[in-house]
C-alpha cells in the first residue's frame, strides 16, 4: 500500500483485461470521445488522439475531486494559452 494516500495495486493476468474494471471504463470513455470528435472531423482518430486524451487527462474525476494529471504531477496543467499570461500556478511555481 502506497503510504499516506491509501492506494494499493494490485496485479492482473494479460489474458484476463476484465478484471480491471478501471481500464476497461477509461478506454470505453475514450473511445467514446474519439467518435464524438471524428464526426466533425476529416482527420484520422489519430490526430484527434492528443486532444482527446488532453481532456481526458484534465477532467476533474468525481471519486477522488482531482484531475489525473493533478494526481500524478501534483498541481494542474497549464493550458498552452496561458503560458504567456501571469497566472498564480505560473507566478508561484518554484522548479
Amino acid at each position: 500500500m502506497v503510504q499516506g494516500i491509501e492506494i494499493q495495486q494490485n496485479f492482473t493476468t494479460v489474458e484476463h483485461p476484465q478484471t480491471n474494471g478501471q481500464i476497461e471504463v477509461t478506454i470505453i470513455i475514450l473511445l467514446q470521445h474519439l467518435k464524438i470528435r471524428l464526426e466533425g472531423a476529416k482527420g484520422s482518430w489519430v490526430e484527434e488522439l492528443l486532444g482527446v486524451l488532453w481532456a481526458y487527462r484534465n477532467t476533474p474525476r468525481t471519486t477522488t475531486g482531482e484531475t489525473p494529471f493533478c494526481l500524478v504531477y501534483g498541481l494542474e496543467a497549464a493550458i498552452p494559452a496561458e503560458i504567456g499570461e501571469e497566472t498564480t500556478e505560473i507566478t508561484w511555481y518554484e522548479p
